[in-house]
């Protein structure tokens, strides 16, 4: 049996920002956090309701936070990693 966590595979903390065009109130807002809270608690989250934009810092890839913000709902479009 690994000692490794189910996280071992992620790396340090990266930002990623995506696009969310239909995001556009206070429940979008917290259903988009929480569904990304869901994958990992430790994840900061902030979104940007004037710009539509949803920005992560998180080491996992983000093909899976736009998988957990498409499960909350909504599309999204990674429009930048730093």
């Amino acid at each position: 049996m690994s000692d490794a966590s189910p996280n071992s595979y992620l790396h340090k903390d990266q930002t990623m920002k995506f696009s969310v065009p239909d995001m556009s109130c206070s429940h979008c807002v917290a259903a988009i956090t929480k569904a990304i809270k869901a994958m990992d608690t430790t994840a900061v989250v902030s979104c940007d309701l004037e710009n539509r934009t949803v920005t992560i810092d998180h080491p996992s890839s983000p093909d899976l936070l736009k998988a957990s913000i498409l499960k909350a709902g909504f599309k999204a479009d990674l429009i930048q990693t730093v």
